[in-house]
Order: structure tokens, then sequence, then C-alpha cells
């Protein structure tokens, strides 16, 4: 792939496939394979990462690039990293030695659920996941000055699901404008803020890859350190595990395995008890979608009813149908960023509990509800 300026290989970081490190050993050089010479030294000896189980850690130690990385600045530019963050706190990925405004390159959390591409007072966060201590993430970061929107010019692929800037950015028009000062695995010399965890691979590219190309990458290193299972290359809601088993492409959004839509209807007086509705869960489902809609008649004021599942009010029945309404289930976690499906869990069944609610005195006569759940498992 045309305009690559670096890359970093745990599973070849002299050069020599490793011939010469041994699990356990310190990294005092960090061998750039793109054969543009930005190899990354240790000028601490007391701090150099350790090379561990094919990934360097990096937790209290680092790196620095001490040749100028000079097709970062004021262009476009591509970073993709393959880490495993220990904890979630702020931990940065790449930092500046000394900063300004517009001249201080950091990449990597500024928290637990927000990823930073910034170049100091020129920020833009990216909503992210949860921290899972064991898991692996491919990160890839996309800064585009053609974009006339400068808003817009920067987003993150996180495990394969793109994530524009979020509302604690602050962007501005400018580029980054100085790139002799980058620090891998340490944020602002000297101030003792390390990433704490381990990096396997990064690329860097001198130009803004495209949504195509960030997939064939992200599926290229999801096969390579074995993440088929947490990531989805292609961004179309489904891992590359999955996909494959279904017989569907991992590399193509357009491809998606059918799934499996089970629809039954709740219904039941208020005041009254609890009504639950209880799913099995198909054999390899990894993903599921829920859809609720009324599915008949109320009797007496609808309008002011309210109904929830799972304890989750989900709002006022005149709405007539609400789409895409998502409750995790127990044993289940919410795998989507933006909330659009579940990840599956260890159970095997799907329980519902639907609470119908009034804020008025039904009185004797009550109040009946009918409600159709349609889940979607994939």
């Amino acid at each position: 792939m045309s305009g690559l300026g670096l890359w970093l290989d745990t599973k070849n970081l002299d050069g020599k496939i490793n011939t010469t490190i041994n699990n356990g050993d310190s990294l005092s050089k960090w061998v750039d394979l793109s054969r543009n010479q930005y190899h990354p030294t240790g000028p601490d000896s007391n701090r150099l990462p350790t090379y561990q189980d094919n990934g360097l850690d990096f937790s209290g130690d680092y790196l620095s690039f001490t040749d100028d990385l000079t097709f970062l600045r004021n262009n476009s530019f591509t970073i993709i990293v393959v880490e495993q963050r220990h904890t979630s706190v702020q931990n940065y990925i790449f930092g500046p030695r000394t900063w300004g405004t517009n001249v201080g390159l950091h990449f990597g959390y500024r928290n637990e659920n927000n990823f930073s591409i910034a170049f100091y007072s020129n920020d833009t966060n990216h909503t992210v996941s949860s921290l899972k201590s064991s898991q692996a993430n491919i990160v890839s970061g996309v800064y585009d000055k053609s974009i006339s929107d400068y808003t817009q010019r920067r987003h993150i692929y996180y495990n394969g699901e793109k994530i524009l800037s979020n509302s604690s950015s602050f962007p501005r028009s400018e580029d980054l404008q100085r790139t002799d000062n980058i620090d891998l695995g340490r944020l602002w010399g000297g101030s003792g803020n390390y990433f704490d965890g381990v990096l396997r691979e990064i690329l860097m590219f001198d130009r803004p890859l495209s949504g195509a190309e960030v997939v064939q990458i992200n599926y290229y290193l999801a096969n390579k350190w074995n993440l088929s299972d947490t990531v989805d290359s292609d961004g179309d809601g489904h891992v590359d595990s999955f996909e494959i088993l279904k017989g569907t492409s991992p590399t193509d959004p357009n491809s998606k395995p059918a799934p499996t839509v089970v629809s039954k209807t709740v219904q039941g007086r208020t005041p009254g008890g609890v009504a639950s509705l209880s799913f099995d869960i198909p054999s390899g489902t990894t993903t599921v979608k829920m859809t609720l809609k009324m599915a008949g008649d109320f009797n007496y004021y609808s309008e002011t009813t309210q109904i929830s599942f799972n304890g989750h009010n989900l709002g006022s029945t005149n709405t007539g149908y609400q789409d895409n309404v998502l409750r995790t289930p127990s044993g289940w976690s919410n795998r989507s960023i933006n909330n659009s499906y579940w990840s599956a869990g260890s159970t095997s069944t799907i329980t519902l509990d639907a609470t119908p609610e009034v804020n008025y005195d039904a009185g004797w006569w009550g109040f009946y509800y009918k409600y159709e759940i349609t889940l979607e498992f994939q």
C-alpha cells in the first residue's frame, strides 16, 4: 500500500524475525520495517519496554523518535495501532517531549471512553468502548486536511467501527506543525505519564487512507493477531469470525449474514403484575437487535401510559412505534459504541420483563396493553 512512512512490528522487532531477542528482554531499539529508518530508541536504560509473548510491554517505559517524522508535518496522515491497554486512566501511545499549540502530537486514550487525535490546543475526542484489559484493539486514526470543514477532518476506526469526533472536541483549522519531538509510550516528557499496556504493531501513512483501505488493513491485522472474534473489519455490525462462519465477506460491508428473526407479543393489564417473554438464543449468535411496536388498541387514556423493559423506561405509548430500543439482557454486554446492538453473553435465553405504568388513577377500569417484540439474532 502506497505512502507507508513507518512500520513497527513486534514479530520482527530487530529486523531479523526476532532471532536476536528472547522473551523477557528489554528493547533499546525498535527497527522500522518501512525502510525509512525511523527507528525509535530508548534514551533511558532504566525505562526500556520489555518483549513479552509477541508484544512489547510499555508499562512505565518509553522509546523516542530522534529523527523528525516529517511526513506527518503540515500533512494528511493515518496512524494504525494494535494495542492492549491495561488501565482505564489517561493512556497515550504517542506524545510530545515539548508542547505548544499545534506542535504536540498526542495519540491515545484521554480517559477510559475517549480516544484522541490531538495536536495540543487543537484536539478531537472519539467515544470508544470501556476497557477490557484482556482484549487487544485495532485503532486507526485518520487526519484528512483536504476536507474543507476542519471539524470533520479527523476520525478513528475502533475495531472496525468508524467514529467521528464528539462534543468534547476542540479542533482548529491548522495542521500539525512539529514532528521532531515525538515519544512512543509517554506523554509530555518528564511528566511520568506513560502508556500502561502492550503494543503489537504500528503503521503510519503519509496520506489519509480510504475506508476501503482501512478495511483491508483491519482484516490483515485481525487475522495476524487472532482478533477476528472482536474486530468487525468492514464495520457492518458483524465480527469477522461470525461472517466467515455464515459464509459472508468480512471485508464487504454490503455482504451481511441473514438474521434469525423471532417475534412475540406481550399483553396484560395495569395496575397489575409483570409480563415476561423468553427467547431462545440460536447457536452461534454474536449480536441481538430488538424492535418494539404496539400490536393492538389501548383502552382508556393510552397516551398517558408508559412501558418499561427490565426496569428501563421506553417512553409514552402514544408514539405508536419505537425502533431499535435496546436494553442489555443479563449476562450480555452492549458491544456497539452507539448502542445499536448487544454482544453475545453466556446465557442461552433472553428474558424481557414488561412493566406497564400509568401516571393517572386508572381506577377499577385499569389499562390494557399489547406490544410486539421482535429480536434479530445475528
